[in-house]
């Protein structure tokens, strides 16, 4: 718990950093979700993209627990390139092949 306050503590410079940038994060989210929610009908554009920003910061927040729950340097490195790489592949990957939908699953939709 005192690491968290320490990295939010506004006095410092980094705590400072940090709190701008959750806060540009946060007009970025919010900017998109009000520009799908102006595109059409809520329940198809708006709330699966806002799943979809829910969806990255629980995995990050994950990804992040995980690395920093990890002793090594080492081991800590190598998983954190592992996490940067499966988020490479999710971001640039096409959405129609197999990691994406189970064998099947388009059958389905």
């Amino acid at each position: 718990m005192q690491s968290v306050k320490e990295m939010f503590n506004t006095s410092t410079p980094r705590g400072r950093l940090v709190q701008i940038l959750y806060f540009l994060v946060l007009c970025v989210i919010l900017v998109d979700l009000v520009i799908k929610f102006t595109e059409g009908p809520t329940m198809d554009v708006f709330f699966p993209r806002l799943y979809s920003w829910v969806f990255v910061f629980l995995t990050g927040y994950l990804m992040w627990s995980i690395v920093n729950a990890i002793q090594g340097r080492l081991w800590r490195v190598v998983a954190a390139v592992i996490f940067a790489a499966l988020s490479i592949l999710a971001v640039s990957g096409t959405p129609d092949s197999f990691p994406f939908y189970a064998p099947g699953q388009d059958q389905h939709v």
